[in-house]
């Protein structure tokens, strides 16, 4: 008998923002920048312990997803699949998103408050 290895969870990481540069969106397959600067030491750790699903809206159409896909072959940057939805995780990584701590209180004030992170760079 051999031993099997633990299934890796899943980590759902956004692409637009939060691994990609997201400047100016121009086109589902026309992804001309950069990671963001971390991103592809962070994914490369995360990697040995979980499955990474990259979700974006640009993954709805073929060439979007495909764009995806080469950009992150370019950028040497590891994933498991892409998605065009928030997929089943146990964790979600994504520049739009506020944490819920169980005070929904405390949702309505960061909800009022919220600034996009590159806004907040200004």
């Amino acid at each position: 008998m051999t031993e099997s290895k633990p299934k890796k969870q899943s980590i759902a990481i956004d692409f637009d923002g939060t691994l990609c540069e997201y400047p100016k969106f121009i086109a589902p397959d026309k992804i001309p920048y950069e990671p963001i600067e971390g991103a592809r030491d962070a994914v490369v750790t995360l990697s040995k312990y979980f499955k990474i699903v990259v979700f974006s809206v640009r993954a709805k159409t073929e060439p979007g997803k495909k764009a995806i896909a080469e950009w992150m072959s370019k950028h040497d940057i590891p994933y498991n699949s892409i998605t065009d939805r928030k997929p089943s995780s146990v964790l979600y990584i994504d520049d739009n998103a506020i944490r819920f701590e169980g005070d929904w209180k405390k949702i309505l004030h960061a909800v009022s408050d919220w600034k996009h992170y590159l806004k907040n760079k200004k």
